[in-house]
């Protein structure tokens, strides 16, 4: 692996090209040495100053760990943790969408790789801030979580980041709270002074400790924020990845009574989104498509019609393992077609 030394080059083509010669070298006997470098190199990026390429950078090193892992899935268990932590850094989005890529990846085509990356994302969703990353992170989730324990788990999660419910009411009370504090706190503070000659003057300042609503809006939770954005499209993916989540715990859960405070819980949030995006609170109003989307959530969930039930629990995984073996024949082919 002495090539890899070639990366020290700060020419983004020239570690392109490196990059692609080693992943054609590697084998089983030195993947090991490449990805501990690789590794060393992801986290150099960490500490530069942001550049125009060290994004670019990024990304081309989880592609490659991408494919090492592919090649020789025995170092996922090693790879996963060092990549979630990509999914939230809002500077590197690109290698974020590239992470939860080899994410879906790796949990589809080798299934004793679920819980280690069930794990990872569940530490990491709190810090996540991008849409796009967000929604693919609790896709992941709500596909592949199974035990009791993961799916309450990812429940956990996704009502963190939306905040106290209903959420409607809750963003009614923060801004008549707001409009309260204000003004209790906008006050005129008088002080006396003396002069040089001795007698007294009267100096007054007004002064106002409103922070103001600039900075609610910092304060609110990941996804709630995103909501309030109107990204509506996040909510109606959340509705369905509860409904999945819902489906499944009824599966798992033994007890009656707890399956349906469960399946009551999801439909409460998706209620409450539901909500949201007819208040006109956010940004951008709900869509008809988004709209349509999460009641037929809640129609899954409340009458759980045995062909809606296999729709969302056996063909949305069966898609993307056709999706992944075609890719994976595509691959293949270019190969074959580079070696000649």
């Amino acid at each position: 692996m002495d090539i890899l030394r070639v990366l020290a080059s700060p020419d983004l083509e020239v570690r392109r090209k490196t990059l692609e010669v080693a992943l054609d070298l590697v084998s089983s006997r030195n993947v090991e040495e490449m990805v501990l470098i690789l590794k060393k190199e992801v986290q150099k990026t960490n500490n530069v100053v942001e550049q125009e390429d060290n994004d670019k950078y990024r990304q081309l090193l989880v592609r490659t760990l991408h494919s090492c892992s592919v090649k020789f899935p025995d170092i996922c268990t090693t790879v996963i943790p060092m990549l979630t932590e990509f999914l939230g850094d809002i500077q590197s989005e690109m290698a974020a969408v590239d992470v939860l890529l080899f994410l879906r990846e790796a949990v589809q085509r080798f299934p004793k790789l679920q819980s280690i990356a069930i794990v990872h994302l569940l530490e990491t969703i709190p810090s996540i801030k991008t849409s796009t990353i967000l929604r693919g992170s609790l896709w992941i989730l709500g596909e592949y979580c199974k035990t009791k324990e993961d799916i309450q788990s990812a429940m956990h999660e996704i009502r963190q980041s939306l905040g106290p419910l209903p959420l409607v009411e809750d963003e009614l009370s923060k801004q008549n709270g707001e409009e309260a504090v204000k003004d209790e706190q906008l006050t005129q503070k008088f002080q006396k002074l003396v002069t040089a000659d001795g007698t007294y003057a009267t100096q007054s300042a007004l002064t106002s400790q409103y922070k103001g609503k600039k900075d609610e809006s910092e304060k609110r939770a990941p996804l709630r924020k995103l909501l309030m954005n109107g990204d509506f499209f996040l909510g109606a993916a959340v509705a369905s990845i509860l409904t999945k989540l819902a489906l499944r715990y009824s599966e798992n859960a033994a007890n009656q009574s707890r399956r349906n405070a469960f399946t009551a819980e999801a439909m409460f949030v998706i209620v409450s989104i539901i909500h949201l995006g007819k208040s006109g609170l956010p940004k951008r109003p709900m869509t008809d498509d988004d709209l349509d989307r999460m009641q037929l959530c809640l129609k899954v969930l409340s009458e759980k019609a045995p062909a809606l039930i296999h729709v969302f629990e056996e063909d949305c995984r069966r898609s993307l393992a056709a999706l992944l073996a075609v890719k994976q024949k595509e691959e293949k082919e270019i190969e074959v077609c580079l070696r000649f």
